[in-house]
């Protein structure tokens, strides 16, 4: 999990050395308050990985899911645009369609 890591290229360079295989990009609920999202930590992460499966956490929702998976995210981790929303099993099962599309 890189979040508060202040340097992700050199993190994700000495981790898969160690044979790390699944890197988690993380933004805090304080950091997204600041305007902050992972998107351009996952962008600097999948450049500098060279074999590690990438997960994303902090602030996503409907609207802005497709975007991570775009940038290479192969797990998403919606928490609170579920849990805060007035229809969570509504907006979860959108979410699932919306990253499933076709491969059901």
């Amino acid at each position: 999990d890189m979040i508060c890591v202040k340097d992700v290229v050199k993190r994700v360079e000495e981790i898969e050395r160690l044979g790390v295989d699944s890197i988690a990009v993380h933004t805090g609920v304080d950091l997204q308050a600041s305007g902050f999202t992972p998107l351009d930590d996952l962008k600097r992460i999948r450049k500098a990985s060279k074999k590690s499966r990438l997960s994303v956490a902090g602030g996503i929702n409907y609207e802005s899911v497709v975007e991570y998976m775009k940038e290479g995210a192969e797990i998403i981790i919606v928490g609170g645009g579920i849990a805060h929303s007035d229809a969570p099993a509504e907006v979860a099962k959108k979410l699932y369609e919306k990253i499933h599309g076709d491969k059901k």
